[in-house]
């Protein structure tokens, strides 16, 4: 039954091949294919899932439940990539795969701070004030929330874009492009999956470098915008002796 080997990734290895024939990492002592594996322990249930594995998702759920609650497609959204992520921190093979999967983690932490302090770039609450969102904010309020959780949550949307769209177009090709530039050793030791040769690495790094500029400058507009005051605010304030719907006073009217 093929082998997966613990270094670079490769998995159409023999089982009678003592090294890699890519690395030439050993792999005599490595078990089989993980899918004839667990075929033969009883297959992928829940009982077979790692304590930390389980505990972590756990953790997680509670966390964005908390960020996100209330918008329902945002929040399985965040629930299925930051999953994803922390299965690739605790069951990846590579040094690479728990690197990518850490690090979406990570951007997190400073996000929740910078979402929670409301005075540093108070555009990212891109709320619009409508009469359906004062209604679904007195009935958030009714069931318990406070207005610095629903700021919160308003400015965590956004942050948590601007995580996933970093991510993208910084951390993903930084991922693909620089292994494949890395000296033998320390590719080695990132592990895989390497999908590029170095040539098709540097092709490919020369239009990256040329587009990350030209996106930041597209997005520049938009991160300007973040410093702004939001327009979420109900303006109370009418002219002296004037409400909605009450018509002017005639003597103030009448040109002098």
């Amino acid at each position: 039954m093929a082998k997966t080997c613990p270094s670079c990734g490769y998995s159409a290895i023999g089982p009678f091949i003592d090294n890699c024939p890519i690395c030439a990492e050993p792999v005599r002592g490595v078990a089989s294919d993980r899918a004839g594996a667990s075929g033969a322990a009883g297959g992928f249930g829940p009982s077979s899932w790692p304590p930390l594995l389980v505990g972590g998702w756990i953790v997680l759920g509670l966390i964005l439940a908390y960020l996100f609650w209330g918008n329902a497609p945002w929040l399985l959204l965040n629930l299925a990539l930051c999953g994803a992520a922390w299965w690739a921190v605790t069951q990846g093979h590579t040094l690479l795969l728990r690197l990518l999967g850490g690090g979406l983690l990570v951007l997190f932490i400073p996000g929740t701070w910078l979402a929670a302090q409301p005075s540093i770039l108070p555009g990212l609450d891109q709320r619009e004030m409508s009469p359906q969102r004062v209604m679904q904010e007195i009935l958030a309020v009714v069931q318990g929330a406070s207005q610095d959780t629903l700021r919160l949550r308003a400015r965590m949307h956004t942050i948590s874009g601007i995580i996933y769209a970093l991510y993208a177009v910084v951390v993903l090709p930084l991922a693909l492009l620089v292994p494949p530039l890395l000296h033998y050793r320390r590719r080695r030791k990132l592990g895989g999956p390497i999908w590029l040769s170095k040539p098709q690495a540097i092709a490919g790094l020369v239009p990256w470098l040329v587009l990350l500029p030209l996106l930041g400058w597209l997005a520049w507009p938009t991160m300007q915008s973040w410093a702004d005051a939001p327009n979420n605010q109900v303006h109370l304030n009418w002219p002296p002796g004037q409400r909605p719907g009450m018509p002017p006073d005639e003597s103030e009217a009448e040109p002098r």
